[in-house]
């Protein structure tokens, strides 16, 4: 009987050992995360950005000087109207700089190891 009661007590502990090492790889709040390297994020944003191209604006007189910049996606029917206060989600995570009548100034922040901005500047068609 002791011999079957101490089978049973290393399987269990066995058991529970191998759920327990499972949850602490899966779950482990201290486990660095696997980092992309920043090339490849560059790579990746300036792709994004560039499916864009800025093909207008309309400026308004609202007290100071307001310009509307008009994009458009390459291969794509989708346009969109920016300001300097609003980007729309499909362009997280960059942010305007500043937009003039010929060109819009982007910035994205890169992950803090990458330790840079990307800043892009897109031209208007034409121009």
């Amino acid at each position: 009987m002791n011999k079957y009661v101490g089978i049973l007590l290393l399987l269990y502990s066995l058991i529970t050992h191998a759920a327990q090492n499972k949850i602490m790889t899966l779950k482990d709040p201290f486990q660095v995360p696997p980092s992309i390297p920043c090339a490849d994020i560059e790579t990746q944003l300036r792709n994004q950005i560039n499916q864009w191209q800025f093909q207008g604006y309309v400026e308004q007189q609202m007290g100071s000087q307001h310009i509307i910049a008009i994009i458009h996606k390459v291969n794509n029917k989708i346009w969109l109207t920016l300001s300097d206060l609003t980007v729309p989600m499909q362009l997280l995570p960059w942010k305007i700089i500043t937009i003039t009548r010929t060109e819009i100034h982007w910035q994205a922040n890169l992950p803090d190891y990458c330790q840079k901005n990307l800043i892009l500047t897109m031209k208007l068609q034409g121009v």
